[in-house]
């Protein structure tokens, strides 16, 4: 997903990606889910946010690298009802879930 408008992903049967990248044209533009989403390989926010909108985001690769976050990418949760769900497993290493208040704020 790229680009400066905003984006939504409404498919209501099947939102499953191997690889799911934001690269929007800067950190203020999102993505909006609006169902749940699974990710099986690797989710990349390069730039712009991803908001869960009371949604659940399944990252199913248990790897340290399967989220990948840049200083301006993020993830966005509006209401309890959002949700990540990573399955870790017995990996060991630093697992980071890049919450922000904000674009380009400080990660929470």
């Amino acid at each position: 997903f790229n680009g400066a408008s905003a984006q939504v992903i409404n498919n209501s049967t099947d939102n499953t990606f191997y690889n799911l990248t934001l690269n929007k044209s800067a950190a203020a533009n999102t993505v909006t889910m609006n169902n749940a989403l699974t990710v099986s390989n690797t989710l990349t926010l390069t730039t712009g946010g991803l908001l869960l909108n009371g949604n659940q985001l399944n990252i199913t690769r248990n790897a340290t690298g399967a989220m990948a976050a840049a200083a301006n990418g993020y993830l966005v949760s509006e209401s309890e009802a959002s949700a990540v769900v990573w399955n870790t497993r017995a990996v060991t290493g630093t697992f980071t879930f890049p919450f922000r208040n904000a674009a380009g704020g400080t990660a929470i």
